[in-house]
């Protein structure tokens, strides 16, 4: 059931005024009042110390909203957990959480799950791996970034050392899976890998299995 528009404006208002209390906001977003609320909700988070979570849920966002959503990340210092699951932001709105991600040291939590990002979002958000050193949990399942993605976001944890989680679900060939064994033999920090539904060749299998063998760190592979 959508939440009322009066709903919406005391919401609102307990943002604005960093009420403690409003530490969470859940939310489908179905409608153009919808999509509203959460433009006037980035704007509060400029300012706003106290929301720690922020779930939008199985809507109609757009890269509109991710934008500005994105530059209120830059600012805001409050913010762990962020949901944009299942809301069609496509490359454009990785690319604008990428550029956030590269300033913001509050946010742990991103899941992406089922946002269209193509192999341009994940290459923008493995740069953003490069540098962040606040997430510790980054979902990207369902999206469809392919050998180029999965490479760029292997590479990636070469270099981060504070990513405890990274579920990716799409097609991979052995050329990308063997770019991810090689990061693996390095990093320090994963131990949760999701690789759902990735079809993963058998010479590819063998690469993660010898990584494994000297990865010290990793404890589960779904």
């Amino acid at each position: 059931m959508a939440e009322s528009a009066k709903g919406r404006a005391l919401r609102l208002k307990q943002l604005q005024s960093n009420d403690p209390y409003t530490q969470e906001i859940k939310m489908q977003v179905d409608d153009e009042a919808d999509l509203e609320f959460v433009r006037l909700v980035a704007e509060a988070l400029k300012t706003n110390t106290e929301l720690q979570s922020l779930q939008l849920k199985y809507g109609i966002l757009t890269p509109v909203e991710i934008a500005l959503l994105a530059d209120a990340l830059k600012m805001n210092r409050a913010l762990i957990e962020l949901s944009i699951t299942d809301n069609n932001i496509g490359d454009d709105g990785a690319v604008s959480l990428a550029a956030a991600l590269t300033v913001n040291r509050s946010l742990t939590n991103l899941s992406l799950i089922g946002t269209g990002i193509g192999a341009a979002g994940a290459v923008a958000l493995a740069g953003a791996l490069r540098v962040n050193t606040a997430l510790l949990e980054l979902e990207l399942g369902a999206n469809n970034f392919l050998d180029e993605g999965v490479a760029a976001l292997a590479e990636s944890l070469k270099v981060n050392c504070t990513l405890n989680m990274l579920s990716i679900s799409c097609r991979t060939t052995t050329k990308s899976i063997r770019v991810l064994a090689d990061a693996l033999k390095t990093n320090t920090s994963l131990t949760l890998l999701g690789l759902i539904r990735c079809d993963i060749e058998a010479a590819a299998a063998v690469l993660l299995a010898d990584a494994l063998k000297i990865n010290t760190t990793l404890t589960t592979i779904v």
